[in-house]
């Protein structure tokens, strides 16, 4: 009997060996990962940066679903090397690879968004960025675009001068004719031309033009952060007062400065856009995206239709995509895009044209069929704020809570079955950021948080498309007028149906 036993147990020692053999030659990879972080840490207390780089590299090729790394090795970069490109880089593909919440919040640390200078800076010493959001808009929009997307707060026409304040934008927008011409306000109505542009814009708050545009910013940082043609002029000799100017996206900016190029205390800050002559065609371009991955869209039909909510007329141009990528050139104006690709919903965009004769980019995004029952939420902006996230509250039908955000980004009931989880979180402007509530039984709440210290959810050009499971085309909502800074909720769900929209009850 004990004969057969270990007859019947030699197989088994076989294999127990062999599996020991297999674990001897196959190289322990979080064992290799742990000692490339320890080598990495060990050369930076000697400080040998270098080095450290390539282990911390190694690190995450061996293990990239860990955010340390990405967290140590972009400390390298931004505190010992000043190189803030390559800290960001890394932070942000650590965050598209990880989700981790540290990285998130580092990266708003970083970008001096948060109120939290890098190295302990004193404000003074903190970073410069220019708002291209708001500059783009000053750069290209004419009085329509402004009429059809402001509201006028103050206006008033004097000696062939148009002065409005719209309540989008803490500013002064100043419409007037050239010296003995009729070309920007019409003398017979007193207001603009549809496609004039502001001769001035009076910036009451610095925040529209950039961040940390005040007292004791230098010319350099202005130049770092992407201005151009940066000069300083004297305006009044006798009082030694300079106004620094440099341009940005098509746009020649003022601002008091001293004769150092360092800027005043309640510097004027004044825009001058430039007046578009050209008429010719303008080179429009983008990528069609996947709401939910936040990828490419490898194959998309794009069909260009002149004006607004033209869905069904004739084609102007037309463009096959097999890359994710396009590029079409459009006379200025109005044009409705349908975008269409095999297995999501097909979707229709405004674009307006401009006549700058600057390229124009434009991303399309385009979502996945739902199920009956499902619901997505997709949260598009501009640059400026660069992080809005999205925030979903609620419980299920059964009690189970939902709290799905950047800090939590998925929610699952007592059976494992998923409730809402967010897709895709955008951190660097523009969306899309993407939440899909599954289980829609119960109560939520969708709102929107600026997560960024600077910029408005007023201004940002913010747009949430709600697709439901039950039909193709999405619910579109855009942000009100009276939005608070910080925090905007959008809508309710109410058992798979939307009920309230901007506290409007709409059952």
């Amino acid at each position: 009997m004990k004969r057969k036993l270990y007859i019947a147990l030699i197989p088994v020692l076989v294999l127990l060996i062999g599996c020991m053999s297999l674990l001897v030659m196959v190289p322990d990879s979080n064992g290799v990962y742990v000692e490339q972080i320890r080598t990495a840490r060990q050369l930076c207390q000697n400080g040998d940066y270098q080095k450290a780089i390539v282990y911390y590299k190694e690190a995450i090729k061996h293990n990239d679903t860990s955010y340390q790394p990405y967290k140590e090795l972009a400390q390298i970069y931004m505190v010992n090397m000043k190189d803030v490109s390559l800290a960001m880089s890394v932070l942000n593909e650590g965050y598209r690879r990880t989700g981790a919440p540290e990285l998130h919040e580092l990266i708003a640390v970083y970008t001096d968004e948060n109120g939290t200078a890098p190295n302990g800076k004193s404000d003074a010493e903190e970073m410069v960025a220019i708002n291209s959001s708001s500059l783009e808009i000053f750069s290209t929009y004419t009085y329509e675009k402004y009429s059809q997307n402001c509201t006028v707060k103050n206006e008033r026409t004097e000696n062939g001068k148009y002065t409005v304040e719209f309540r989008q934008y803490n500013a002064v927008f100043e419409f007037e004719n050239t010296a003995g011409k009729n070309n920007i306000v019409d003398i017979r109505t007193g207001k603009p031309f549809k496609q004039a542009r502001p001769t001035l814009i009076k910036i009451m708050d610095s925040n529209l033009i950039g961040t940390k545009f005040t007292a004791g910013t230098t010319m350099v940082e202005i130049k770092d952060a992407g201005g151009h043609d940066i000069k300083i002029n004297e305006v009044d000799s006798s009082k030694g007062t300079y106004r620094m100017t440099f341009t940005y996206r098509d746009c020649a900016i003022s601002l008091n400065c001293n004769k150092n190029g360092v800027l005043s205390k309640n510097s004027y800050i004044s825009v001058v856009p430039k007046q578009g002559t050209n008429t010719g065609s303008v080179i429009v371009r983008g990528e069609i995206v996947d709401v939910t991955s936040g990828t490419r869209v490898e194959t998309a039909s794009l069909v260009f239709r002149e004006g607004k909510s033209n869905k069904f007329g004739d084609t102007y141009e037309s463009y096959e995509s097999t890359d994710g990528t396009y590029s079409v050139n459009l006379n200025p104006g109005d044009y409705t895009v349908e975008v269409d690709a095999s297995g999501y919903n097909k979707e229709y965009y405004a674009l307006y044209v401009t006549n700058t004769g600057s390229d124009v980019e434009k991303n399309f995004s385009v979502s996945t069929s739902l199920n009956a029952d499902e619901i997505r939420f997709v949260l598009e902006w501009g640059s400026s704020p660069r992080d809005l996230d999205s925030h979903l509250e609620g419980k299920t039908a059964g009690k189970d809570k939902v709290n799905i955000s950047f800090r939590n980004r998925s929610a699952r009931n007592r059976n494992g079955e998923t409730i809402a989880k967010l897709d895709v979180d955008d951190i660097d402007g523009f969306g899309p950021e993407t939440t899909t509530l599954s289980d829609t039984s119960g109560e939520y709440v969708y709102k929107i948080h600026r997560f960024s210290r600077y910029g408005s959810i007023a201004s940002s050009g913010v747009t949430i498309k709600i697709y439901l499971g039950s039909s193709s085309t999405p619910i579109v909502i855009e942000a009100p007028d009276d939005v608070g800074s910080e925090w905007w909720t959008v809508c309710k769900v109410k058992n798979g149906k939307v009920v309230d929209i901007n506290g409007k009850i709409i059952e």
